[in-house]
């Protein structure tokens, strides 16, 4: 019995022995099992290459839109201010050649133009959405990769938020990206191990966007004797002597005006009242003008869109392209319109050029002929009216809502109408957001801004608001990514306003909601002292008007960005209301912009900005009523005084 006993306890702890180690080993191979999070990315790698394409697009992008002969990838992008578009539908490379044809025997002279830009898209508030999206395509191909996908947003700077966490981990995130800008762009150096393949990419990308950086230098600026710091401050611009000619003349008739009795006698202005496919028809399509977005939001509220509540009254989500529709509404409620043209001195064609151009700049196998229909009928239906004929049209304006490349379709290229190349329309005098430098006749006013006031009193409360306002930080930088130089300067900028944090406030643009948000926008400029303005999708920015009715001083890196613009509506004497650094130098790095920012003294900015907010500031905001202001003269005001003048002028009295 016992032995039997013995061969059981023996048997028994045999067994133990095995299953002891059977769970050893079970416990070790479970060790070594990937868990769920490890087997996500094997089971990935099942999906078809397709499916995680667009998984990626997805999360990288707004959102994708496939057509039959083209692969649209949608984008923020401030020029356009529709928080959906690209670059162009249509092949446009030849575009922005513009620039380069005018007159090649002054093209030497204009060190900052035409090859900085791919091409002018028409982008916003700032693009269109502003602040204007961006279509990819086989001519205008802009890099996603280089697109700071992996940063969360940042927080626009107020008195409240200097010290908020997502802010301080925005530009920790960032200045560890960009913090290994100046080495050998062929070998990134990782951040550190933490460094994610996405920053890795981000890092490799936005340095191709630099190619003149010097690449030996670890820091932004190099310390030697060749940097420019507080001696670089409003450099000298190499003057064109053409386009300051034609400035003189922009400026000498709104200097007449100005001395003009503001009675109507013999000041009549005269409406065409077109058939409503030249306007009404085009606004009406506010559903369809551009394919993915809706624009009746915008063009409600008198075309100044829907009130932005968290600004208070007076302020609107204003799309920076409804100058056409604003403007219309303005002058068919101006005292002197008459409704006889025997007694018109100006005689104003209300043709949503604009809104035309805008409709085919995002469809695709669309022909030139067909984009340039409606222009050809209106000057058909002009032909057809003996005011036009009278002075060859020399006494009529037009009012357009785009930059002027838009309506001046290059060769080789869909994009854009031929509407301003018409020979017919050389006469006329024609006023848009941004200029063509070589055309006497076109004026640019200031890009529709957020802020329209009804009466004066609430000019004068903004003004005590602006000027008041705490600007704990130096500098605000609001942009997003672009290709060739002008991304090259743009990145210089990002690199060195996230390097100087704790003095410059970089919201980062190309980041899916950050600058869709009127009241982020205006939020970060109302807390700075000053505001960059580098170039962008063309020479101009709505930012800068922004900025200005902010009472943030504008640092302007191209002279076609303001100065060579709008000599109607901002003062000749720029060092009053802003600071010019040369963009080449910038790029190159051989200007410390924040060092040369620092150098401006507090008394003299406290100067600037008394000068933007009282003498500037109420002429660049289009006012809320249509009888506009009684004690300020508004954008419109000084633009149709101008016109006038003009008129005047050329039927010489």
């Amino acid at each position: 019995m016992v032995d039997k006993t013995l061969v059981d306890l023996l048997q028994a702890s045999k067994m133990a022995a095995t299953l002891h180690r059977k769970r050893a080993l079970e416990a070790r191979r479970l060790a070594k099992e990937p868990g769920p999070l490890e087997l996500f990315p094997r089971k990935l790698l099942i999906l078809p290459p397709t499916v995680i394409l667009l998984v990626l697009l997805y999360f990288s992008v707004s959102s994708t839109l496939l057509s039959v002969s083209l692969f649209h990838v949608c984008v923020s992008s401030r020029k356009l201010h529709v928080y959906c578009l690209s670059a162009a539908t249509a092949p446009i490379s030849g575009h922005h050649q513009l620039y380069q044809t005018f007159d090649k025997g002054t093209e030497a002279s204009l060190p900052s133009l035409s090859q900085n830009y791919s091409y002018p898209i028409v982008d916003s508030t700032e693009s269109r959405g502003y602040q204007r999206g961006e279509t990819f395509d086989k001519d205008i191909k802009v890099s996603l990769n280089s697109l700071p996908q992996n940063y969360p947003a940042p927080v626009a700077y107020s008195a409240k938020s200097s010290s908020n966490q997502s802010d301080h981990t925005f530009n920790k995130d960032i200045r560890a990206s960009l913090d290994s800008f100046p080495q050998n762009f062929n070998t990134p150096v990782a951040v550190s191990a933490k460094s994610s393949r996405r920053e890795e990419n981000f890092d490799k990308n936005i340095k191709a966007l630099l190619p003149h950086l010097h690449q030996n230098s670890r820091q932004p600026i190099a310390d030697t004797a060749e940097t420019k710091r507080g001696s670089r401050r409003d450099q000298n611009i190499h003057i064109n002597p053409v386009v300051e000619e034609q400035m003189k003349s922009l400026r000498t008739l709104r200097n007449h005006a100005l001395t003009r009795n503001k009675t109507c006698q013999g000041r009549g202005i005269y409406v065409y009242d077109l058939p409503s496919k030249f306007n009404k028809d085009l606004e009406d399509q506010c559903e369809d003008l551009i394919p993915w977005t809706n624009l009746c939001s915008f063009f409600s509220n008198k075309a100044m869109g829907e009130p932005i509540q968290e600004l208070g009254p007076n302020w609107y989500n204003t799309y920076p392209y409804s100058l056409e529709l604003i403007f219309h509404r303005r002058m068919n409620a101006h005292p002197c319109r008459v409704y006889d043209p025997s007694h018109a001195l100006l005689f104003y064609v209300p043709f949503f050029a604009g809104l035309n151009a805008m409709k085919w700049h995002y469809r695709t196998n669309v022909s030139n002929e067909l984009q340039d229909q409606l222009g050809l009928e209106l000057v058909r239906w002009l032909d057809t009216k003996s005011t036009w004929k009278k002075n060859q049209g020399k006494d009529h304006a037009f009012v357009l809502g785009e930059v002027t490349y838009n309506f001046r379709r290059s060769k080789n290229s869909t994009w854009g109408t031929n509407f301003l190349e018409l020979e017919a329309l050389q006469n006329p005098t024609k006023v848009l957001i941004e200029r063509h430098p070589w055309h006497p006749n076109d004026a640019a006013i200031p890009y529709p801004t957020y802020f329209h006031p009804r009466v004066d009193q609430d000019v004068k409360s903004w003004q005590t608001t602006a000027s008041s306002s705490k600007r704990s930080k130096l500098i605000a930088f609001a942009a997003g990514t672009r290709e060739g130089q002008v991304g090259a300067l743009r990145a210089r900028l990002m690199e060195q306003c996230t390097l100087a944090d704790q003095t410059c406030n970089f919201l980062n643009c190309s980041r899916s909601g950050t600058c869709e948000k009127p009241e982020r926008v205006v939020s970060l400029f109302m807390g700075s002292e000053f505001c960059l303005q580098p170039p962008g999708d063309s020479p101009t920015r709505r930012s800068v008007f922004d900025a200005l009715v902010a009472g943030c001083i504008p640092v302007v890196f191209d002279p076609f960005t303001a100065y060579y613009q709008y000599a109607w509506h901002l003062p000749e004497e720029r060092e009053r209301w802003s600071v010019y650094l040369d963009g080449k130098e910038v790029r190159e790095g051989r200007v410390d912009v924040v060092g040369v920012l620092k150098g401006v003294r507090r008394e003299e900015r406290e100067r600037m900005r008394r000068f933007i907010l009282e003498e500037v500031m109420p002429g660049l905001v289009y006012g809320a009523e249509r009888e506009g202001l009684e004690g300020f003269r508004d954008a419109f005001d000084i633009t149709a005084d101008a016109l006038v003048e003009r008129a005047r002028r050329e039927s010489g009295l």
